[in-house]
């Protein structure tokens, strides 16, 4: 265990970070649940707002600022770099980060810090609930097996990682390890970066479960603003992949290798059969889709049982793969096109079902889709 004395002896105390663009109600609510909170923690508090919202709202957020007793401070839309200008201004020796769709417990600030008793500690986790009206596309999402890791403290003391909407940091360490890579420009991968780099360095990651937020589930009800989201995360593995390798292990096949295969397929035979060849990939991931629908809405296993919801959750699951595509090309790492990143050590068994479910359906589809089209192009 790492047992280095801390460069500089900073003010016991919390610095609340809140990264924050728009999303004004939100964030107003999240203020006046900090300001209970800082009222019932008997060590000095600051909070500082890190904003890029749009012009025309910008006053609003100085407002609620000065309201709420907040330092101000004006950054750009690279999240991590944005958390980082945060960190470099923070006063005290843990620093908390909260996203601004959230809003937290009275005694959050206390059982965040009692866990930094421990010398070895880190970096805390807290859990987050999410609050609000279920939406197809929200059932979607659980579906997937991402919202996880909101969870971890409810199932474990430590982790090797955690999201970044309710976890606080020793910011001697956390500015240590370099903080955040600005190459995680936006929300994913940058929360699994930064616990990687922590834990690995021989430090720990605490649970705690009374350290709770609260997550709306309006900033997750749109299905294209998901869609986007899982993109992202997609895009993110691969990065991660890249920096931690030994963290990985090899995931074939994928939706995008099927897909890949089959367009180069249907390229080479279009130059002698004609351009209806190029259906092909398009007819088998709407028959992937349909298979791996149709079963989970037949599944009584199925938490919600609606052929939407699954329908919806496998748009998701494919996301991902497009996503780490994407990252590949983006980062130049051809590990992302045949592995994935274990992110807890019980993935595996977690992410069985699905992803049986997801190679059977894709598979069953590709014999269907090349034994039709193998009749209808006289091959």
């Amino acid at each position: 265990m790492n047992q280095s004395h801390h460069k500089d002896t900073p003010i016991n105390g919390i610095s609340i970070l809140i990264p924050c663009a728009g999303r004004l109600p939100l964030l107003e609510k999240l203020l006046q649940s900090v300001k209970v909170a800082r009222n019932n923690f008997q060590l000095p508090t600051e909070v500082l707002l890190i904003d890029n919202s749009q012009s025309n709202e910008q006053k609003t957020v100085q407002s609620l600022a000065e309201l709420f007793d907040a330092k101000y401070y004006l950054g750009n839309n690279n999240i991590s770099q944005k958390r980082n200008f945060g960190a470099m201004q923070a006063r005290y020796n843990v620093i908390l980060f909260l996203d601004s769709d959230c809003y937290v417990d009275i005694n959050i600030l206390r059982e965040h810090y009692n866990e930094y008793s421990n010398p070895d500690t880190a970096g805390c986790l807290g859990l987050l609930n999410f609050v609000g009206k279920d939406t197809n596309t929200w059932k979607s999402v659980e579906q997937t097996g991402v919202l996880e890791c909101f969870s971890i403290p409810v199932r474990q003391s430590s982790t090797s990682w955690g999201p970044t909407a309710n976890i606080s940091f020793r910011r001697d360490i956390f500015l240590e390890v370099g903080g955040f890579d600005p190459r995680f420009s936006r929300p994913g991968g940058e929360d699994v970066d930064i616990g990687f780099k922590i834990t690995d360095a021989g430090w720990r990651l605490s649970c705690n479960s009374r350290a709770i937020a609260y997550h709306t589930k309006e900033t997750w009800a749109s299905f294209w603003q998901v869609y986007d989201r899982f993109i992202r995360y997609g895009t993110a593995d691969a990065l991660l992949l890249k920096k931690h390798p030994a963290r990985s292990i090899i995931d074939f096949p994928l939706n995008s290798q099927y897909a890949i295969l089959l367009i180069i397929f249907a390229s080479f035979w279009s130059t002698s059969v004609g351009t209806s060849s190029l259906l092909v990939p398009i007819f088998w991931a709407t028959l992937s889709v349909l298979i791996y629908a149709s079963i989970k809405w037949l599944s009584k296993n199925s938490k919600n049982n609606s052929w939407l919801v699954s329908f919806e959750e496998l748009i998701l699951l494919t996301s991902l793969d497009a996503g780490r595509l994407i990252g590949a090309i983006k980062y130049r790492e051809r590990s992302a096109l045949f592995k994935r990143i274990i992110f807890f050590e019980e993935q595996l068994e977690m992410d069985w079902s699905g992803v049986s479910l997801s190679s059977f359906a894709s598979a069953t589809a590709l014999i269907i889709t090349l034994f039709f089209f193998s009749l209808f192009l006289g091959l």
